[in-house]
């Protein structure tokens, strides 16, 4: 008895219903998911480089987008035409203008790899199934949507699953599973229009296998974000000041750490992206059996492999980077962070004694405490305490290592210039700022606050020695706008350093204060002293023109005072507790008092304190 011919309402059929008319192999479904994984990989390259581009970039780039600098120290090689290699790619995408074409090109990528998943046999001549024009205009409309929307996906990913140190401090895991089950219904609903029926038994398999692929594909771009996350390490301190600018210059390659960003965020989401692609060709409609899944299977766990292997090595150079770019200063030095109080009393006038002692008084840097202590999202902040102590620790080290760039030198840099406004000593913190021996190693908020200083608080000869430091191009970089602005206060700069101011400290131990003069507010002008006083690191770099200690009767004196408003404000001795000054009372308080032009003399006379 012979075989007859085989019957073709027996034949072996798909998860989707079809006739498998040429059954696959492991091979070739091995085959079907590298390539649809290569095309993965360079659709998320193209797209990570088309957004490092961007003016506004996401994810661990997004930190790289700061404003940009228009007056900075040469050093710091902020002009990404000084860079090279990877560092230099995404400005050149971006001075090209082809970031719109790399994004269409990843889009192109991804509608094909995602087709060849829903319907593999769109690429082949013939087709290995027989798909009606409904349902194959269906995948290619799907395909479009799946493509456009991945970078949504990675997007909102990266803010669930990644906290930074501004708005978000936290996982929102609730948001993440919410993705997860949008992707798992979108891959159900795909899967069950893949096959010519609906309404049989075949459909609840289908629905099964298309929530089983949404789900890894969302498990694939999760782990991808998680893995990349310690890149936004990097982010959290670049964003908080410049952080990495000592580290790049020091080895001669600025821009070093834009690079590597950019490169391990491009392998990384890649990866995760070929990973989550391979995944779906496993649970694909058109696969054709367990065996042949088994092909499809081998390439994922091989990508898997890749992908953790990419996460700790990104891991581990991330965490090399970030302490050499924030080392613990406290440990490194031995610095004290516990340190004898020293309060700041202002003279605001008889009208607001009550606020003549501000009830936060604090000693570690404010302001100023990124350039001094940078930390990630997750990193331990230990701030020195403003003591002179600390900053002959401080002196000792810069003295030793007068001309060494580094993480550490940065940090010794913004701590001192915390400590020494801190310690009402403007002048000394100035001349750390725009007189380094290596600009790279000066932080951006004390720069920024030096900055506005010069132009918003009261005119110094200090000031304007230090506009024409500015002025130096050896030294200095300025874009066009900052140009014109270095111009306009520069001419705008006043020229009468004549007046002076004198007085006396009627206290204990005169000699053991500190007296500031600081940038007052005018009558009517509706400004509040309190707000423009000395409080903080950060406001004494802004508004005090001088300081200095009384001699030990008393006595002190303001020379080469220009004419303004201006106001007192005093720093106790160390040991002095806000306590101790609760009870203050200051009989002749200046308060908001005036400096005429020319060689005028102002005698506030003796201000008597008692507490």
């Amino acid at each position: 008895m012979t075989a007859g011919p085989p019957n073709p309402i027996l034949c072996r059929v798909t998860i989707a219903g079809m006739p498998a008319l040429n059954p696959s192999t492991p091979r070739r479904e091995a085959v079907r998911a590298a390539v649809v994984a290569a095309a993965a990989f360079a659709g998320a390259c193209l797209w990570v480089l088309a957004e490092a581009a961007a003016r506004v970039p996401v994810g661990p780039l997004a930190a790289f987008a700061m404003p940009e600098a228009t007056i900075a120290p040469r050093a710091w090689g902020l002009d990404p035409a000084t860079w090279h290699g990877l560092a230099r790619l995404a400005f050149t995408v971006q001075q090209g203008g082809v970031a719109a074409v790399l994004r269409f090109a990843a889009l192109l990528l991804g509608i094909g790899a995602t087709v060849a998943v829903i319907h593999p046999g769109a690429f082949q001549r013939p087709s290995l199934y027989y798909l009606t024009p409904l349902r194959r205009a269906t995948a290619w409309i799907s395909a479009v949507a799946i493509a456009y929307g991945m970078p949504g996906l990675f997007a909102a990913l990266g803010d669930a699953l990644t906290p930074d140190l501004t708005t978000t401090t936290y996982l929102n895991v609730g948001a993440a599973l919410r993705l997860a089950g949008v992707l798992a219904l979108v891959g159900a609903a795909i899967w069950t229009v893949a096959g010519p029926g609906v309404y049989n038994i075949r459909a609840l398999l289908r629905f099964s296998h298309g929530a089983l692929a949404g789900l890894s594909v969302w498990a694939a771009c999760a782990l991808a974000v998680l893995l990349a996350a310690p890149l936004r390490d990097l982010g959290a301190l670049t964003s908080v000041g410049n952080v990495m600018v000592a580290v790049d210059a020091g080895r001669g390659a600025p821009g070093a750490t834009f690079g590597a960003v950019l490169t391990s965020a491009a392998l990384i989401y890649g990866a995760g992206l070929a990973l989550a692609a391979a995944l779906a060709v496993v649970g694909a409609p058109q696969s054709m059996g367990v065996r042949s899944r088994s092909g499809a299977a081998a390439v994922s766990a091989g990508l898997l492999a890749v992908l953790l292997v990419l996460g700790w090595s990104t891991a581990r150079s991330t965490t090399r980077r970030v302490a050499e770019a924030a080392p613990d200063l406290v440990s490194a030095l031995g610095l004290t962070i516990e340190v004898p109080p020293r309060p700041v009393v202002l003279l605001l006038g008889e009208g607001a004694a009550a606020r003549r002692v501000p009830p936060r008084q604090a000693l570690a840097p404010l302001r100023l405490a990124p350039d001094c202590v940078p930390a990630p999202a997750w990193g331990e902040v230990r701030l020195p305490g403003a003591s002179e102590e600390n900053l002959a620790k401080l002196d000792a080290w810069q003295a030793a290592h007068r001309t060494e760039v580094s993480g550490l030198a940065a940090r010794v840099a913004g701590c001192r210039v915390a400590i020494l406004a801190r310690l009402f000593r403007p002048a000394e913190a100035r001349a750390q700022v725009f007189g380094d021996a290596q600009p790279a190693r000066i932080g951006s908020f004390a720069l920024s606050f030096a900055l506005r200083g010069l132009v918003e608080g009261p005119a110094t000869p200090d000031g304007a020695r230090w506009l024409d430091a500015i002025a130096d191009s050896a030294r200095w970089a300025t874009t066009a706008d900052g140009h014109e602005r270095l111009a306009r206060w520069r001419a705008g700069r006043s020229r009468g350093f004549e007046g002076e101011v004198r007085g006396r400290l009627d206290v204990p131990d005169a000699a053991r204060w500190r007296v500031a003069l600081a940038a007052g507010s005018a009558p009517g002008s509706g400004l509040d002293p309190y707000l423009i006083a000395p409080r903080t690191d950060g406001q004494v770099l802004l508004g005090v023109a001088q300081a200095v200690q009384p001699l030990p009767d008393g006595s002190f004196a303001f020379r080469g005072v220009a004419p303004g408003w201006y106001q007192l404000a005093l720093l106790a001795p160390a040991g002095t507790t806000p306590d101790q000054l609760s009870a203050l009372s200051v009989r002749n308080d200046p308060g908001q008092f005036s400096v005429a032009a020319g060689p005028a003399r102002r005698d506030l006379g003796p201000i008597h304190l008692r507490f």
